[in-house]
């Protein structure tokens, strides 16, 4: 028997954002801040960026490289588009939670490299992707409560697989492919070697990059960031 779903989660699903079956599974995520109020929100649709980020052990060797694209291929340009609608922006690690929470992207500082410590001992991807999941599908009932429409634009980065297993593969595909499978919505990943691209295809992104290298790094951001641009632009 489902238990029934309230709040801004609740919400989400009146809202047709997320099945039922989706929130229920959320349900059990972690809760994050929220960020930025709606009252601050001027347009009537709103694009929600959310960056997830590994920031286990293995990551350490490519911190300045994360930082630097991020900012350089990501938050830079978004600030200079002149959109139809307002950006709010996140940026999440699997191990300290929110590095930013959702902040229009006007209001956006640049990333600092303080701000991303990959020391991680492990790599429970399936969760945090899945707790980041929530922190979005969350934001997008809290707008539906102020009647603004939003869209997901989400981009998960790690450079290793799974290996605690918290969540399984077969329990957060299922949430990604429904939030990807939503009008306007789009998941993407970036795949730092094979064991990172099959993770993140088994859990079900269907546009997973691979970054190997730092121009493709860069290009792989790129292109995140050429797809929210257009996501934002959309009527």
């Amino acid at each position: 028997m489902s238990i029934p779903i309230v709040g801004v989660l609740g919400a989400a699903v009146d809202a047709g954002c997320v099945a039922d079956a989706t929130a229920q599974a959320l349900s059990k995520a972690q809760v994050f801040d929220l960020g930025v109020n709606p009252d601050e929100i001027r347009t009537e649709k709103v694009t929600l960026v959310i960056v997830w980020l590994d920031d286990s052990g293995s990551m350490s060797s490519q911190r300045s490289t994360v930082v630097r694209v991020l900012n350089e291929n990501l938050l830079v340009p978004l600030k200079a588009q002149q959109t139809r609608n307002d950006i709010l922006v996140a940026v999440v690690s699997m191990w300290h939670g929110v590095l930013m929470p959702f902040t229009r992207i006007e209001q956006v500082e640049i990333f600092e490299a303080r701000d991303f410590r990959p020391d991680g001992n492990s790599t429970p991807m399936y969760q945090g992707i899945r707790d980041t999941l929530r922190l979005a599908v969350d934001k997008q009932g809290e707008l539906a409560l102020a009647s603004i429409q939003s869209r997901i634009m989400f981009l998960a980065y790690t450079d290793g697989a799974e290996n605690v297993y918290s969540v399984t593969a077969s329990e957060l595909r299922p949430l990604v492919l429904d939030i990807d499978g939503r009008k306007n919505n789009a998941l993407y990943g970036i795949a730092c070697g094979s064991r990172a691209h099959a993770s993140l295809t088994e859990a079900g992104f269907k546009r997973v990059s691979n970054a190997d290298d730092p121009v493709a790094l860069a290009d792989a951001f790129n292109q995140f960031s050429r797809a929210t641009s257009a996501a934002a632009s959309a009527s």
